[in-house]
């Protein structure tokens, strides 16, 4: 364990004997600039003489400084446990078999949404329009509570910043009349790593929402064939001295 250290340690030099001789020769030359600085009055006199005392005594106090003040660091606690009803809810809509966590989410929230965003690429634009079709009416929302989410092939998939800056512009910065944050859900379930990165991003600030789509059956190459029941992602942020 490293000794603790007191502003006596530099005083008497017995440890960080560099620092203990620049602040003694510093704050040497400085108080003997002062008593020359009350003949002069020079404004730029005083200034270098000022200075170098304050260049003194931040070596000489840094320590107790830090002792009293600490830095500070904020801590991430995650816990998961079964999603609760929102009114607002971003997926991200993938290809083929895996838009089913896209629907899975949809459905789960289904009596309790008002608006649904779905991020999608290209590739998966006849998807996302699929699951506007089917669960507007499965769920009785009007399909224009459904918004598609553009995004490129190449953005889709493998730049977090275009994920996360499409749901920051289309959703958060534009809520529907009614709406606040807290009411919003991402789903950082599909499409690739990248994906899920900027989507987890878009709702990592405090008061937003996350979740994600589980799978409950597996292939043997360990892919999700069957969707299970959202789980959400709670991020308490606590702020902690080192």
């Amino acid at each position: 364990m490293t000794p603790s250290r007191s502003p006596s340690d530099f005083w008497e030099g017995r440890r960080s004997a560099l620092a203990f001789l620049a602040a003694s020769v510093l704050l040497s030359f400085g108080f003997n600039l002062l008593s020359l600085a009350f003949e002069t009055y020079s404004r730029t006199w005083w200034g270098f003489v000022v200075g170098l005392l304050a260049v003194g005594v931040i070596i000489v106090f840094t320590p107790l400084i830090r002792r009293v003040w600490p830095p500070q660091r904020v801590e991430f606690i995650p816990t998961l446990d079964k999603a609760q009803p929102c009114r607002g809810l971003v997926v991200l809509v993938s290809q083929g078999p895996g838009a089913e966590t896209a629907e899975r989410a949809i459905r789960y929230h289904g009596s309790h949404l008002q608006w649904v965003w779905l991020v999608h690429s290209d590739a998966s634009k006849p998807d996302a329009q699929r699951i506007l079709e089917a669960l507007s009416q499965e769920i009785k929302l009007r399909a224009d509570r459904f918004t598609l989410i553009p995004l490129l092939d190449l953005n889709f998939e493998n730049l977090p910043e275009a994920v996360k800056e499409a749901i920051e512009e289309k959703v958060f910065r534009n809520l529907p009349s009614g709406l606040d944050e807290t009411d919003v859900i991402v789903d950082i379930t599909g499409g690739r790593k990248a994906t899920t990165a900027g989507a987890f991003l878009a709702g990592l600030p405090r008061g937003r929402r996350l979740e994600v789509v589980n799978p409950r059956k597996i292939d043997p190459r360990r892919r999700g064939t069957v969707a299970d029941d959202p789980i959400e992602i709670n991020i308490d942020y606590k702020v902690k001295r080192f």
